[in-house]
Parts: structure tokens; sequence; C-alpha cells
């Protein structure tokens, strides 16, 4: 009994290191992309609608890169389905239920404006980032929905969680 209950804790600390590096890999690549990724998009790019689609493919490969971290350590196992039906100017309802819904469809979506809770918009190391990749915030109401539109009707995709937060 013993012998099982040590290898039971040897596993948990095991997997809270792992969630650690993957934690930590994410925080550091949000500061790669916001000192360095980010602003040399901006230097090449005088369009602001292809700064955004670029900073979003710039974010699409981080999140993969993620994603591969998490699966390859053994955080996580994945399955999607159907988003190869997802074309141009889809809009994404989706539920919130952990802090990897969002990530994993950045991964899977090399285009996807996303709407963020304005809290998010004013952290410091996602400011850089939601700013960049032309996201939404939730502030002002009227003028996300008007903006969500005009996205929408040029082909633009868009992720929303109506719930505003993760869900139980």
């Amino acid at each position: 009994m013993r012998e099982g209950a040590r290898r039971m804790g040897v596993a948990r600390v095991s997997r809270i290191l792992r969630t650690g590096v993957a934690f930590a890999f994410v925080g550091c690549m949000c500061i790669v992309l916001t000192l360095f990724v980010l602003p040399w998009i901006r230097l090449r790019s005088a369009n602001p609608e292809e700064r955004q689609l670029q900073s979003q493919k710039a974010i699409h490969g981080m999140q993969g890169r993620f994603l591969n971290l998490t699966i390859r350590s053994g955080l996580m196992v994945h399955h999607t389905e159907g988003l190869e039906r997802l074309g141009p100017g889809s809009l994404i309802i989706a539920n919130h239920p952990s802090l990897i819904d969002a990530p994993l469809l950045m991964a899977k979506l090399s285009q996807l404006d996303c709407v963020t809770k304005d809290a998010n918009a004013r952290n410091p190391f996602l400011r850089g980032i939601i700013t960049g990749a032309g996201y939404l915030s939730n502030a002002d109401g009227a003028r996300l929905v008007e903006t969500a539109v005009e996205r929408l009707q040029c082909g633009r995709s868009l992720l929303l969680f109506p719930e505003g937060t993760r869900s139980p």
C-alpha cells in the first residue's frame, strides 16, 4: 500500500511540474510575441488589417506549439471534429469550461478574432498580443457588436464566449 501511495505522490508532483513548465512556456511565448514578433510585424506592414492577420498567424503558431507540448508531456489528450466545416466568416460560440479551450481553438484556426474580457485587454502580459491581433474587448457592448458584424462581413472568423468567463 505504501508503494502505491508513493507512486501516486510522485505522479502528482510530476504532473504539477509539467503543468508549471507548460504555463511558463505560455508566459515566455507571450513575452517573445510582445517584444519581438509583433513589433516586427508592425514594422513590415502599414496595413492594420494585414498586421492583425499576421499577428493572429503568429499566435496560431505559438498556440500550436503549446498544444504539442501539452500532448507530448502527457498533460492533455484532445480530439477535434468538424473544424474543416468552419469557413471564413464563421461565428464560433463556445462555452468556457477551462483555460485550454481558447488556446486549442487558436491552435487549430489560423485566423480567429476573439472577443476578450476587458480585464484581459488591460493585463500587461496580454495587452500587446490582444492589441496586435485586433482582438475585441467587451468593454463597450455597442461598439463590440458593430465591430464584430464588420469583421464577419469581411469574411473573418470570430470566437465568442457568451458566458464571459469559465463555466463550471
